[in-house]
């Protein structure tokens, strides 16, 4: 063989094995490349804890805001977009009406409220404990239970969940008392009273149970502004759409004793209406305040207890903005609102009768209307004192567009822990 031919064998010998290395090396960036995706791994693990806000009171399922993180997260896992939803595994216990804890009456906890509370925990669940009805039960820590009950049923290791948005506190302290001082006394201390140490029980229960996942608190937002109209109505609204309630003189001379200022102003002219309602949008944006206090107080004591005893801090505070224009009843409202429309058709076979007919006059304008009714009854909440509240529940809960200022303020957070590291998807 000439020197020719050889040095072209060679040549070409050279470069089949050139190109054999090239395309196994190409090969084992694209496996670890593919080992990296999301695609190629388990799904996105996200558990939502919480109270009506949080459930999305009103709302079609694809507009709550736990819904949206949910699409957002499984487009960001996919190039931008979702084509598998079940990529992200959502889970949700959140339900309307929920108490962070059991109340307790003199120090210790009243034993008919646990009754109701372990009700809640039994399989199957009572309908009155679920979703769009108001009911305290299952309290919010106990909701993290449900779910371990939950993930060991679809042997899911606890270790695997990712994400975890929660609220509470409202509903602890009791929306009329936020509007109502005669009813409600010192804003600013309630908010401390059911925002801060109770959260950080949430928080210490929800890490022990799932230590691996982020949790995101989110905020609170003012009911009434300055810009809400209606101002005859907003005492009708809050007449039908919560329970009633009493309080005796005792509880009085103690809400007096609690925030004397107050309710000096508030009862100068208690008779006319416009002077309390004066009232109502300084102690909503009181509540705001206090409450998002609170909430990132507890969210800070939380992580830095983490990280005193050697872990890394795992949760976060995502604060939404509501602008007064906002607020229920206001310009650009933010919340869904009772009034008088025509006739509601109500979507369920079951619901007749007078109730019916009255509550066809005044209805609240949100997605659940036509069937929360169906709901209410089937849950045994039509005729116990709490019915035409219960069959409204949608009033003075994010609307559509409060759903998407939520979403955004928790994307906002998950963004900027992404950003240095601490957060991935």
């Amino acid at each position: 063989m000439n020197r020719s031919k050889l040095l072209t064998r060679t040549v070409l010998f050279a470069g089949t094995v050139l190109a054999i290395a090239l395309t196994q090396t190409s090969t084992g960036n694209l496996r670890r490349t593919q080992a990296k995706t999301p695609q190629s791994s388990r799904p996105f693990r996200m558990l939502v804890l919480g109270d009506s806000v949080m459930w999305g009171q009103g709302l079609a399922e694809n507009n709550k805001f736990s819904h949206l993180v949910a699409q957002w997260i499984c487009a960001e896992r996919n190039g931008g977009v979702c084509p598998a939803p079940a990529d992200v595994d959502l889970v949700v216990e959140a339900h309307s009406g929920a108490v962070v804890i059991v109340p307790q009456k003199n120090g210790e906890i009243d034993k008919n409220e646990n009754e109701k509370n372990e009700e809640c925990l039994r399989e199957p669940m009572p309908l009155r404990c679920q979703g769009e009805v108001p009911y305290a039960y299952p309290t919010i820590v106990s909701q993290v239970d449900l779910a371990v009950r939950q993930y060991s049923k679809r042997a899911i290791p606890a270790e695997t969940i990712d994400l975890i948005l929660v609220d509470g506190g409202i509903n602890d302290y009791g929306a009329p008392k936020i509007l109502l001082p005669f009813l409600g006394g010192n804003v600013a201390d309630k908010a401390e009273e059911h925002c801060h140490e109770p959260m950080k029980k949430l928080l210490t229960s929800a890490h022990a149970a799932f230590p691996n996942a982020t949790i995101v608190v989110a905020g609170y937002f003012p009911l009434v502004s300055k810009d809400t109209h209606l101002i005859a109505t907003i005492f009708k609204t809050i007449k039908d759409v919560f329970p009633k309630q009493e309080v005796n003189s005792k509880d009085k001379q103690a809400i007096m004793e609690s925030d004397p200022e107050e309710m000096k102003k508030a009862s100068a002219k208690p008779k006319k209406a416009s002077s309390i309602f004066e009232t109502l949008p300084e102690r909503s944006l009181k509540w705001r305040d206090a409450s998002n206090k609170w909430l990132n107080k507890a969210v800070q004591e939380f992580n830095d207890a983490q990280t005193a005893s050697g872990g890394k801090a795992a949760a976060i505070f995502a604060g939404v903005t509501f602008a007064d224009e906002n607020a229920y009843a206001a310009s650009h409202s933010f919340l869904w609102q009772l009034g008088a429309k025509d006739a509601t058709p109500f979507e369920c076979p079951d619901f007749q009768g007078a109730i019916g007919a009255l509550l066809q006059n005044l209805v609240v304008n949100d997605q659940q209307q036509a069937i929360r009714p169906c709901m209410c009854i089937r849950a045994g909440r039509g005729d116990d004192g709490h019915g035409i509240s219960c069959m409204r529940a949608g009033a003075f809960h994010p609307n559509v567009l409060g759903a998407q200022a939520y979403f955004e303020a928790i994307k906002k957070q998950l963004d900027s822990l992404r950003a240095n590291g601490s957060f991935k998807l």
